[in-house]
């Protein structure tokens, strides 16, 4: 078993998901998809190291390609969620609801009942609204990042008449250069370990739209990691969570999508882990941030993959930890799963989360 620590840094203007306004071509997505990074690099492999059996962990579900997120003052972002909100006026700043900060107000929170706080705590009356996008924080409390971006304008050409296409002007808006992402890999069973063999990981990579207009290159560094130490720091950082409030929230990294009995589903039960469902939001235990869209190319077909839509990033679920519970054994767990995904559609780039553990901070 390898778990790799990915940096990645963006050296030209990068666009991953595409928002079409006429000729106009944006970046939307605030990290950087599992799938993404699972294509680029079985890509390099294929191509530039010629690695053909690279094609067949592109469906591998031991490999699990985690999302990237960005990098902002030396703190990994995160996605916002439902109990943070900002002001208009108080710009970066970011603030929490009360609501979290009291375990016995939370385990009797209604979703349909909540309502942001009319004012901010400089006075600003009416100027409030959830957080979007992402967030870091510091032990102490949030703060609101932004990723930058860059414009570059595109001539269309007929390649074949050797003249620009009358009034094919494009826009594209990417991710500048500068930035950095970090996330991980867990190679369960040491496949793609196998496969880099002989290869110069470190180094760069093409990702995204309109890599032959010289977008979309990045630099990648791969570094191993003990996995039994990651998951061991983790699954202290969950314990101390667990003793403090008794409560599970499990924060979506990725889209959340699962099956059950052949139909597609958003719940989760980890019942097995002796805990409970926690009903927040009528007779659900999550609180959806939104939908989102999951879609790709194979590999093996270079066809497009089929569109899936799931809950954002960002989308919290709730359970109670109950008396009969072994708390060292259930963070344990939690960290592994925190590594492997929730289900086995993880490898898809579907269903990774991780423990809110932030709010472990802001009990007392």
């Amino acid at each position: 078993m390898t778990l790799y620590l990915v940096d990645m840094y963006v050296k030209s203007p990068l666009i991953i998901v595409d928002m079409y306004i006429g000729n106009v071509f944006k970046h939307r997505l605030n990290y950087i998809p599992p799938q993404t990074l699972r294509g680029s690099i079985l890509s390099k492999l294929i191509i530039d190291y010629k690695v053909d059996q690279a094609v067949e962990i592109s469906g591998e579900d031991t490999v699990v390609f985690h999302p990237l997120y960005p990098v902002v003052d030396g703190s990994e972002a995160r996605p916002s969620y439902i109990f943070l909100y900002e002001c208009k006026l108080c710009e970066g700043e970011v603030y929490i609801s009360d609501i979290i900060l009291n375990s016995e107000k939370l385990k009797n929170f209604k979703y349909e009942n909540y309502e942001i706080p009319y004012k901010c705590r400089n006075n600003h009356l009416f100027l409030t609204k959830p957080v979007d996008g992402n967030i870091t924080f510091n032990g102490k409390k949030y703060k609101k990042v932004y990723v930058k971006y860059v414009q570059l304008e595109s001539i269309g050409l007929f390649r074949g008449l050797g003249r620009t296409e009358l009034g094919m002007l494009y826009s594209y808006i990417g991710v500048a250069p500068g930035t950095r992402f970090k996330g991980l890999i867990y190679d369960a069973k040491d496949k793609l370990k196998e496969l880099v063999k002989g290869c110069v990981m470190d180094g760069e990579y093409r990702i995204g739209r309109g890599i032959s207009r010289g977008m979309g290159i990045v630099e990648m560094n791969f570094k191993e990691i003990n996995e039994a130490n990651y998951i061991e720091e983790r699954s202290k950082e969950i314990k101390e969570l667990i003793e403090k409030t008794d409560l599970i929230m499990l924060r979506a990294l990725t889209p959340i999508l699962f099956m059950e009995k052949g139909k597609f589903s958003y719940d989760l039960d980890l019942s097995h882990m002796q805990i409970e469902k926690l009903n927040v939001f009528r007779d659900k235990n999550y609180i959806p941030k939104g939908l989102t869209t999951l879609r790709g190319f194979s590999l093996k077909t270079g066809l497009p993959k089929v569109s899936i839509s799931g809950l954002a990033p960002g989308t919290l679920y709730f359970y109670m930890v109950t008396s009969k519970c072994d708390v060292d054994d259930l963070a344990m767990k939690l960290a592994k799963y925190e590594l492997t995904g929730f289900s086995k559609w993880s490898y898809m780039g579907l269903n990774i989360m991780e423990v809110l553990t932030d709010v472990k901070h802001l009990y007392g």
